[in-house]
């Protein structure tokens, strides 16, 4: 049995227990079960809900992309397959409703600044928002942000109390990182990237790690 839910955007994860819920629903209908193992996806979504799927743009001719599946990615991959490939060869398809060339910020203005919003809180929330947390009040187990120097410092303490100290800020556009107690990771609120607690890369727009203090 596969048994899915505790959707939430990157970034705002702080209090966890998305894995526990999916648990307490499995244990009702399967009672006798066994888990076996358990993931998160992270689904990239358009502002208009369709996918991006062909040329990025008019001045780069041999540079195509297919993104924004919104959790539909084993069958939009294969459409975008198909269409990419009909691309290079210069054949013809019916599917312009896929271009990454069709945005328009007018049509798309209130997603966009729906998005736009939740980039703000994640630059703001960096200047604005200074944690209390010190480094002995976080419990084996969990991760924080804590104040050191007058710079945000992101603090993870295994079981054992060996402690883990990291960069705060998002090696992409620098947006305060915020601690995932459910992949013990550090998530990105603004534009999706992840790091594990050791500071390394999980996934992107971010192109380095974080500076380990």
């Amino acid at each position: 049995m596969l048994v899915g839910g505790g959707a939430h955007r990157t970034g705002e994860n702080s209090a966890g227990g998305k894995y526990g819920n999916l648990r307490k629903t499995a244990q009702k209908f399967f009672p006798n079960g066994r888990e076996v193992a358990n993931w998160s996806a992270q689904d990239c979504m358009t502002l208009d809900g369709v996918p991006y799927i062909g040329q990025y743009s008019s001045s780069t001719p041999n540079l195509f992309v297919a993104t924004g599946f919104g959790k539909w990615g084993m069958t939009t991959s294969m459409v975008s397959a198909m269409i990419i490939s009909d691309l290079i060869q210069d054949k013809p398809h019916p599917y312009e409703i896929f271009s990454p060339q069709r945005f328009k910020p007018s049509v798309s203005a209130k997603s966009l600044m729906d998005e736009a919003a939740h980039a703000v809180k994640g630059l703001s929330s960096g200047i604005f928002n200074i944690p209390d947390a010190k480094l002995n009040d976080i419990p084996s187990g969990h991760g924080g942000l804590i104040e050191h120097d007058g710079q945000k410092v992101g603090v993870y303490k295994d079981e054992s109390g060996e402690v883990f100290t990291v960069s705060a800020r998002c090696t992409h556009l620098g947006c305060q990182l915020e601690w995932n107690p459910d992949e013990l990771s550090w998530d990105c609120p603004c534009h999706g990237s992840r790091f594990d607690y050791h500071g390394d890369l999980i996934d992107n727009p971010a192109m380095e790690n974080l500076h380990k203090n």
